[in-house]
């Protein structure tokens, strides 16, 4: 993914994020140039059946990542349950201490945790809200959102409409799976297996090959 830059100067030059699913993708991001990276503690995130990594590894990965001049985003971007959230305040906690920068959501009561208990901590719309309109993206602007990872499904034409009606820093996918369905908003995996994509699980069936057509 990339993102624009805060520096009118810097505008041309995007920031790239790159996936960090495991360690070892971290540190070949890292010798690869990548200039941040969006990363998931557990199953806390829309890469559920990645590697992942544990809660005791944030700090070393974020050290590591200051020690080059590199930026992580801790990616929360899951709808969550009630009895879930006592975990999520555990690893917003290890957030704010290790001074991430930035956190991605899909859930509103994430944002209200994080508004409430950890205002300092950099608040970034995940593609999984489908924020498809300048006045979506203002709603959540007015309630502290820095960032928006605009819906993959836009065309260019419609990016520049919201980027001319809005000020929040803007991200979009150069790379990655296109989802047949909109962002966010897919009941196919879950109605098919049970396994929700916005659980992190998506089964993509929208990858399945199918036969057959109208009749």
């Amino acid at each position: 993914m990339t993102q624009e830059t805060d520096s009118p100067r810097a505008a041309k030059i995007p920031e790239l994020v790159a996936p960090a699913g495991s360690t070892a993708a971290f540190l070949a991001g890292l010798g690869a140039g990548a200039d941040a990276f969006y990363l998931g503690i557990g199953k806390f995130n829309a890469r559920a059946r990645a590697q992942n990594f544990a809660l005791e590894d944030l700090e070393s990965i974020v050290g590591l990542a200051r020690e080059n001049r590199r930026k992580v985003y801790l990616a929360l971007n899951i709808l969550m349950h009630d009895r879930e959230a006592k975990g999520v305040l555990r690893i917003l906690e290890r957030a704010e201490e290790y001074r991430v920068d930035g956190v991605i959501i899909q859930d509103l009561g994430i944002l209200y945790l994080m508004k409430t208990y950890f205002p300092g901590l950099p608040v970034h719309a995940s593609t999984q809200m489908f924020l498809h309109n300048s006045l979506h993206i203002e709603a959540l602007a007015r309630r502290g959102v820095r960032r928006v990872i605009l819906p993959r499904e836009l065309r260019l034409e419609e990016i520049r409409q919201i980027r001319a009606r809005t000020s929040v820093q803007l991200e979009t996918f150069i790379h990655g799976a296109l989802c047949f369905s909109f962002s966010g908003l897919c009941l196919a995996s879950s109605h098919v297996f049970g396994e929700s994509g916005n659980r992190g699980v998506c089964k993509q069936v929208c990858r399945f090959a199918f036969e057959g057509g109208p009749s």
